[in-house]
């Protein structure tokens, strides 16, 4: 039952506009009540993040993506195959360019070591690094997810060499055609 003297709406909406400067998005819990969620009160900005968490989760899953682990606004993901991942990663540029945001995509393809609760290892790592290197609205791949797909029809643009925060040598990286978040 509502209780209109509480101002639910209002209510929830400050908090849950303050806990997305707090918490990572997968830390917050939106439950629902009589006389509105507080979502209709949200900023433009914290909604727009809200339903760029539900689209990247919505093209992991129809991708065939598991998501491994967040760290802070990352999203760490696991795929069967290469050409799976950068359909993935053109998909979320795409469908978060739509809500006036950028992410940034970095795809890697090796050996990974798993845990109990999450995996690591140098593919990761690699991985995270490219992502830092991508510009806001950019999906990059390393030359090793470039051979992997080699004959899938995806096409590629050369970024250059890179140098890599605490990876040995130069890394060539790649960034899939605007074409390449579809078969």
């Amino acid at each position: 039952m509502a209780l209109p003297h509480v101002r639910q709406a209002q209510l929830l909406s400050s908090i849950f506009g303050s806990a997305l400067d707090t918490y990572t998005p997968r830390s917050i819990a939106l439950l629902g009540c009589d006389g509105g969620n507080g979502l209709e009160q949200l900023e433009g900005r914290d909604l727009g993040r809200v339903v760029a968490v539900a689209l990247i989760r919505q093209e992991l899953d129809r991708h065939g993506g598991e998501e491994v682990n967040t760290i802070g606004d990352q999203t760490l993901a696991i795929f069967d195959g290469a050409v799976a991942a950068i359909r993935c990663g053109c998909a979320i540029r795409d469908a978060v360019h739509g809500l006036g945001m950028a992410v940034r995509v970095g795809i890697h393809a090796g050996e990974v070591e798993y845990d109990d609760t999450t995996m690591s290892g140098i593919t990761v790592f690699t991985g995270s690094r490219i992502m830092v290197v991508a510009q806001p609205g950019e999906v990059l791949v390393s030359s090793t997810v470039k051979e992997l797909v080699a004959g899938s029809g995806i096409t590629f643009t050369d970024r250059g060499t890179h140098t890599l925060k605490q990876l040995p040598g130069e890394w060539r990286l790649f960034a899939p055609e605007a074409n390449s978040s579809t078969p």
